[in-house]
């Protein structure tokens, strides 16, 4: 990456004019709160939209400080997932997969 390069992203999905869902949120280190200040930028241009987060865990107290609630608790599974490949013709691989 370029000296002085800085790079910030917010990825927000609208779902309609009441509901919006932020996430991807991204910033190389050091940006000394350029990060937040773009956070804060595209959270404004929300409006009085119903705004959903990934809900990171460790990220939670951060969300609390900028006035989100929670709604509900979700469980992340991880593993290998053992089974047979679908039989179904319409089915296809894309991108050689």
């Amino acid at each position: 990456m370029p000296d002085g390069l800085k790079i910030c992203a917010v990825s927000r999905v609208e779902f309609d004019t009441t509901i919006e869902w932020a996430t991807n949120e991204g910033w190389n280190p050091g940006l000394d709160g350029d990060g937040l200040k773009t956070w804060q930028v595209s959270m404004a241009q929300l409006g009085e939209r119903v705004i959903g987060l990934d809900g990171v865990i460790d990220q939670q107290a951060n969300y609390w400080k900028l006035g989100f609630k929670l709604a509900h608790r979700n469980v992340r599974y991880s593993g290998d997932v053992a089974c047979e490949p679908p039989t179904d013709t319409k089915l296809r691989r894309i991108n050689g997969r």
